[in-house]
């Protein structure tokens, strides 16, 4: 695994390489707050044949902060272009999960429509007005830094989901949710300006504008029941596929598996065939 820094118009982005060969270059998005870290057990069964391109979004990881003026995911997604680009990449197939697939469907129907050859996503937040307002509710701002901890109690629960009903987190063990506390504190406070950027995303409108071959994975997290509805709204060109043996934990629990149905449909010879 390689690391590199590249400057952008809006601040510098770290990404994470690895792997390299003659395939098209794999760009891997990472959920909120997490960071590229997420990808370190599939991008080596990915990339020995191709190399593999792990940025953290502007806002998480070891990348600047948001801007502190409002911004869009668009905007976002533009910055992830200029350093993938920065890296000597040009055409790329992507896969993103969750804020990750929000990115990835992005660039491939809007941003950089001629640059993204294929494009894979773990489940599509394509929530309903019902589930934004409820989301809305639930991914609100921490409290601010108090010499009590309050933050840190706070975002105990948070990471616990204390507070969050429509998070099932009752399978985490102290270190998960540990792990998820720590993530939080590197991303303060943009991990909850990149949820509400993401509700703000028009991917409605993204969707039947993707034009690439497009693979939907959709295990069994939170998001399931969005991402059944989001159907009607997927290209012709899609392969869908439910993966009711996975859940939330799908790129640590399950890596040789994704990994699998990822080489499929990106190493298909025919780019309508499905995988």
């Amino acid at each position: 695994m390689r690391r590199h820094l590249v400057e952008t118009s809006r601040g510098a982005i770290h990404l994470r390489t690895h792997g390299g060969g003659g395939r098209t270059p794999l760009v891997l998005l990472h959920m909120s707050p997490q960071s590229s870290e997420q990808h370190a057990l599939i991008a080596p069964l990915l990339g020995s044949d191709r190399l593999v391109v792990m940025p953290d979004r502007l806002g998480f990881g070891d990348s600047d902060p948001l801007p502190v003026a409002p911004f869009t995911l668009e905007e976002v997604a533009r910055v992830t272009l200029e350093a993938v680009t920065a890296l000597g990449v040009d055409g790329f197939d992507v896969f993103g999960i969750h804020t990750g697939s929000s990115e990835a469907i992005e660039l491939a129907a809007a941003i950089a429509p001629e640059r993204v050859r294929r494009v894979a996503v773990v489940a599509v937040p394509a929530f309903s007005a019902e589930e934004l307002e409820q989301f809305r509710g639930l991914f609100r701002a921490p409290p601010p830094p108090a010499d009590d901890g309050r933050l840190l109690r706070w975002l105990w629960r948070y990471s616990t989901g204390q507070f969050q009903p429509a998070l099932d987190r009752s399978g985490w063990g102290v270190e998960q949710a540990h792990a998820q506390l720590v993530k939080h504190l590197k991303a303060f406070p943009d991990a909850w300006r990149m949820f509400h950027a993401v509700f703000d995303h028009p991917l409605a409108e993204r969707l039947p504008a993707v034009r690439q071959p497009f693979l939907v994975l959709a295990p069994n997290d939170e998001i399931l029941e969005a991402t059944r509805r989001a159907r009607a709204l997927f290209p012709p060109q899609t392969h869908y596929l439910e993966l009711p043996g996975m859940d939330f934990e799908v790129l640590t629990l399950n890596a040789g598996e994704l990994a699998g149905h990822l080489r499929a449909f990106l190493d298909a010879p025919d780019p309508l065939e499905a995988p």
